[in-house]
């Protein structure tokens, strides 16, 4: 099923954020404490 009746990039961004307006927020929290991850990580890897 597709919702999306558009037919560019930039008419599905906006169409997108209206359905989900807290999806960039969400997202960049994720990708942060990815990253958080990632460092320890790698703090914990010996030479």
């Amino acid at each position: 099923m597709q919702e999306f009746s558009g037919s560019s990039l930039d008419e599905w961004k906006s169409w997108y954020l209206e359905k989900h307006p807290e999806a960039i927020k969400n997202a960049a929290e994720k990708i942060s404490a990815m990253v958080e991850l990632f460092k320890d990580a790698i703090n914990k890897i010996d030479k």
